[in-house]
């Protein structure tokens, strides 16, 4: 295989793809909101609107599969859930019979939703409070997180691979234990109980979505091909 450049969009996969191949360079770029500055904007707006809601919304949104860590979720979950919470769960996959039974066991608390997409998920978006990202711990760049800060919305994330890279402690979300149901539950319940520190995590989230929106990130990606086209031998 010939020398090769490569962008990296978080710092654990530019790390496997220097253990395994050897590019010419290594930057890195990290991985923009999907949203613009005028759509981070007005779902700011629209999420203003919405703060006086009594209820605490989880939302895990995703595969439903091992991998992604529905299991432990719903494990974690078991028992008395937190009042005034309520507990979404959007996607489809093998694990779809156990998370429609969990939801049907608890349905005061949890709600089960199938796929969603377009508007669907947009409005989603704008009721939740907190999302789940349980990735066993490779997932390299994972979008929904970015996508999730463009609403406002801090995330509960796997300590492991890139998950532990965007989110930061106390300020856009908590990182957990792979695998630890008591780890995961207890920040359930602190959230659960706590919902006044929920404002200063979205507008933390908010502010990062607007610091590296899709504008910049196309405009960073284009300076850094520009770059490395004046570099190559043919342009020397």
């Amino acid at each position: 295989m010939g020398r090769f450049h490569l962008l990296s969009l978080t710092r654990f996969s530019r790390e496997l793809f220097l253990r395994y191949l050897r590019p010419a360079s290594d930057q890195l770029l990290y991985l923009a909101s999907p949203m613009n500055s005028q759509e981070i904007r007005t779902a700011a707006a629209q999420k203003q609107r919405l703060a006086a809601k009594k209820k605490t919304v989880f939302l895990f949104m995703g595969r439903l599969n091992e991998f992604k860590g529905i299991r432990w979720l719903l494990d974690s979950l078991r028992g008395e859930l937190p009042p005034r919470t309520l507990f979404l769960i959007a996607g489809d996959g093998p694990l779809r019979a156990l998370t429609e039974e969990f939801c049907r066991r608890h349905p005061a608390h949890c709600k089960f939703l199938g796929e969603v997409s377009g508007a669907s998920k947009h409005k989603l978006l704008l009721a939740t409070d907190v999302l789940f990202c349980l990735s066993v711990g490779g997932d390299m760049s994972p979008l929904v997180i970015p996508e999730a800060f463009g609403y406002g919305i801090p995330v509960i994330g796997t300590a492991a691979g890139a998950i532990a890279e965007w989110i930061t402690p106390a300020e856009t979300g908590w990182l957990v234990a792979h695998g630890s149901r008591e780890n995961l539950a207890a920040v359930v319940a602190e959230i659960g109980a706590r919902r006044a520190l929920l404002k200063g995590y979205s507008g933390n989230c908010f502010r990062k979505a607007a610091a590296n929106n899709s504008e910049l990130h196309a405009r960073a990606v284009l300076d850094r091909y520009r770059e490395l086209s004046r570099r190559s031998p043919g342009n020397s």
